[in-house]
């Protein structure tokens, strides 16, 4: 064998390795994470997202209304109804009810409203047979409350179209005077179950 050839056959080798090792930094790189995201309690898992779809929509009706002001969109809850709308409840320093149309050719979100006295809408239901009425469980300094109002029920709609807003109606107080600090509505959006903080303030 020539030394052209140990020289060859040397860097071929090097070559190689340098593969071989950048392929298992990625595996032990990809194993790495699997372990961490194993770790990860069901809060915070869902937060790291890995795949599937993002939609970046503002969060009003374009040259209609304006999105929530900064700190009111933390988006605590979601429900939809069988025209596909999305409804999101809002935590902040006011808690809002959106109504989320982003299917086919359309793309905005609608403010259906805000609740009084409430800083977290927890849950929100949409009952097949509520004549187009969902309710949200609200929570605040105040207590609980379940709102109801009419759902932005539509498959379609287009930016040139009016959006109106109906009022929030109060179903009922729940638990005055403590908070609710988190809750579901059932699958079919007739009753909501939920976890309050500790005694009743005196």
């Amino acid at each position: 064998m020539t030394q052209a050839q140990d020289k060859t056959q040397d860097k071929t080798q090097s070559t190689t390795q340098g593969a071989n090792g950048a392929n298992g930094s990625a595996e032990d790189a990809a194993a790495k994470r699997k372990r961490r995201m194993s770790k990860l309690g069901s809060s915070t898992a869902g937060e790291l997202v890995s795949e599937g779809l993002c939609l970046a929509v503002p969060l009003c009706v374009p040259g209609q209304s304006v999105p929530p002001p900064a700190g009111e969109t933390a988006m605590r809850t979601f429900a939809h109804d069988p025209f596909g709308t999305l409804y999101i409840g809002t935590a902040g320093t006011k808690a809002h009810v959106l109504a989320s149309l982003i299917h086919k050719d359309t793309g905005i979100i609608h403010d259906l409203g805000v609740i009084p006295n409430a800083d977290a809408v927890l849950a929100i239901g949409v009952p097949e047979d509520a004549k187009y009425r969902l309710f949200a469980l609200a929570t605040g300094p105040e207590g609980g409350s379940i709102w109801s109002t009419v759902r932005f029920a539509t498959s379609f709609v287009i930016q040139e179209w009016f959006v109106g807003r109906y009022p929030m109606t109060k179903v009922c107080d729940v638990l005055p005077g403590r908070r609710i600090e988190s809750a579901v509505a059932t699958a079919d959006g007739t009753a909501f179950y939920g976890l309050t903080e500790g005694p009743p303030r005196e």
